[in-house]
């Protein structure tokens, strides 16, 4: 998708490759939407099976003011959200990930296993990159509930669940 100012209410995506992807656009709202039993088993190099089958997707682009409230991802064979190499801002209020970066319905390995992947990524450019979590919930994904992913810019978590999951943020918060 690559629109502005679009309110995505109550929608469902499963049992396909991806479950919700924004290409690019601002100020997007996802409300009460989603996103389990996701896998692409096919696709090759250079990510290979079961990468880039995230529950809600907006990677590599020039969105901002995208929200995410009252959210769900589950059983997404790579990361529940993905916002890496994507610059603006992303805010996440009341959502939940869980078992993610397994293939579907198993424990068996699938992608990364992230629950919230912030962004970040090996290309620190100077354009601004927040985050915000609020209220949100990660639990059993099979690497991290949040992770940074070498995101050196602006962060803020408030309210997370962080019981029984593993974080990969600077200090370890």
């Amino acid at each position: 998708m690559s629109s502005s100012n679009i309110l995505i209410d109550n929608c469902e995506g499963d049992h396909s490759m991806t479950g919700f992807r924004l290409d690019d656009g601002s100020n997007v709202t996802f409300n009460n939407c989603d996103a389990h039993h996701i896998d692409d088993p096919y696709t090759g190099a250079p990510t290979g099976p079961h990468n880039n089958s995230d529950g809600f997707s907006r990677t590599a682009n020039s969105a901002t003011g995208t929200v995410y409230r009252g959210c769900r991802s589950w059983w997404c064979s790579d990361d529940g959200w993905d916002g890496i190499h994507s610059p603006g801002t992303i805010t996440y209020e009341n959502c939940w990930a869980f078992w993610n970066g397994y293939l579907p319905g198993t424990f068996t390995a699938g992608g990364d296993g992230n629950g919230f992947k912030m962004g970040g990524g090996t290309d620190q450019s100077a354009t601004p990159i927040t985050r915000f979590a609020n209220n949100c919930v990660s639990f059993q994904n099979r690497l991290n509930g949040f992770d940074q992913n070498s995101l050196c810019q602006s962060l803020s978590i408030s309210l997370a669940f962080l019981r029984i999951i593993k974080i990969n943020y600077f200090e370890k918060l």
